[in-house]
């Protein structure tokens, strides 16, 4: 720092402002009130002691395949092999309509398991109706979906009150954890670092706080829910029922981590100061690095076609083989 020329201060101001340049080795430019600029001390900054990894998993969702619920009445057992031609009637929520002379839609999130479900029925060679053509009959001459189904040659209609696939997210999933762990200023993994238990709630509050919709919207898990009535269509009541839900887990996600920096104050005598927020300086040591799931449409996509293709299968063997 250079210093102006001093012409009507005394001596002992520029002896104090050199003084603190010579003995702090840091100073602030600030002047005095008729203008002459003099040095101020500038305080050392806090000292680092230590950094504290945490690093949050996300919870597991245990896989479900319990056997489905099927009811059978003694005319489908009775007249089980002689059904040879069926049809679908979707649920309301998959189907989009926008007047009576209107062709009916099916939503892109119903349309995938709804052809998956006529793929495995012509698999089993029943000659499946179109679920388009049985939803404009039903609008067009306001019928029954069993009263238009047999109109269109249908000896059943099954008839979805529910088919969909959904994920489960990290909020609803248990066993979700929190690790310790002995860190650096690059927020490197090292051995696993004992806190006490009121570090910990303040480490979890934080990292709950801050993951936000990343970790707790996290997928861990997808769904798949079937329940349908088959109703035959010449006596025009139902003669099977099946309900099922299926739970797959989807590979793990790699969590998050949060680092914290604790400090000590110089002034007074060395003292440990609370834990705070640390920025990571540079690449951790050991290579791992937090990850979030996205860049593509549906990263799942896969996943779900694989639960649609064997609720599918179930469905459709458990109504023509007669299984329960």
């Amino acid at each position: 720092m250079t210093l102006k020329p001093i012409r009507h201060e005394s001596r002992s101001q520029l002896v104090a402002a050199l003084a603190a340049v010579t003995v702090l080795g840091a100073c602030s430019s600030t002047t005095y009130s008729n203008g002459v600029p003099y040095c101020a001390p500038v305080p050392p900054p806090p000292v680092p002691l230590s950094y504290a990894l945490v690093e949050y998993r996300p919870g597991a969702v245990a896989a479900q395949t319990k056997k489905p619920e099927v009811r059978e009445t003694d005319g489908y057992k009775a007249n089980r092999t002689t059904y040879k031609s069926v049809a679908i009637h979707v649920p309301d929520g998959c189907a989009e309509t926008s007047g009576p002379a209107a062709a009916p839609t099916i939503l892109s999130s119903c349309a995938v398991y709804v052809s998956e479900l006529e793929r495995a029925l012509t698999r089993h060679d029943y000659r499946v109706v179109s679920w388009a053509a049985l939803r404009a009959l039903e609008r067009q001459k306001s019928l029954a979906p069993y009263a238009a189904g047999k109109e269109l040659g249908a000896d059943i209609v099954f008839v979805f009150n529910s088919l969909d696939i959904a994920p489960i997210e990290a909020g609803g999933a248990v066993g979700a954890s929190f690790r310790f762990f002995v860190s650096d200023e690059k927020g490197t993994r090292r051995e696993p670092l004992a806190l006490d238990e009121a570090t910990r709630t303040k480490f979890r509050e934080f990292a709950n706080t801050h993951a936000g919709a990343v970790v707790a919207n996290g997928v861990v898990a997808l769904s798949s829910t079937i329940d349908s009535t088959a109703i035959a269509t010449n006596a025009a009541e139902p003669v099977w029922v099946y309900r099922r839900n299926i739970t797959k887990p989807v590979p793990p996600q790699a969590g998050m981590r949060f680092l914290f920096g604790r400090t000590s104050s110089v002034e007074g005598g060395r003292t440990e100061q609370p834990w705070t927020p640390a920025t990571p300086q540079g690449k951790s040591d050991d290579g791992v690095r937090s990850e979030v799931s996205g860049g593509v449409a549906d990263p799942y996509a896969t996943q779900k076609l694989e639960l649609m293709q064997e609720a599918a299968r179930d469905f459709v063997t458990r109504f023509h083989d007669g299984e329960r």
